[in-house]
């Protein structure tokens, strides 16, 4: 749920650099895929 506060904060770029910097896969594991997918899908 982090990448979304973000998104709504600062924007999509910020979901794209933690996502880039792989914080979701150390940070919340599994949900890492429902993030990515997200991504590709905008």
């Amino acid at each position: 749920m982090l990448h979304y506060q973000l998104e709504a904060i600062f924007g999509d770029a910020a979901v794209r650099v933690a996502n880039y910097l792989n914080v979701d896969h150390l940070a919340f594991g599994s949900e890492s895929g429902d993030i990515n997918a997200f991504l590709k899908s905008r």
